[in-house]
């Protein structure tokens, strides 16, 4: 089955508007940086993505999540 990103992101915004102090809030910030990615807004999710690992307060394997993310759309911008 395949992913339905614009369904993932209509729900990340959903979330993170309902449940602004969520201590899952960087979590769901990363699936909508990854869903913002598939759906070619790929100036959005890198943002979105940058900001976690800026972020001091994000867990160190979401950091290292988004670097993995950020690093394979730099590649696939490279290739193209």
């Amino acid at each position: 089955k395949k992913t339905d990103f614009k369904l993932i992101l209509t729900k990340t915004n959903d979330y993170l508007a309902a449940f602004k102090d969520s201590s899952y809030n960087d979590r769901v910030n990363f699936l909508k940086g990854v869903a913002l990615i598939q759906t070619s807004q790929e100036a959005l999710g890198e943002k979105v993505l940058k900001s976690l690992v800026n972020n001091k307060e994000t867990p160190e394997y979401l950091k290292g999540l988004a670097r993995t993310e950020l690093s394979t759309l730099a590649i696939k911008n490279k290739t193209l």
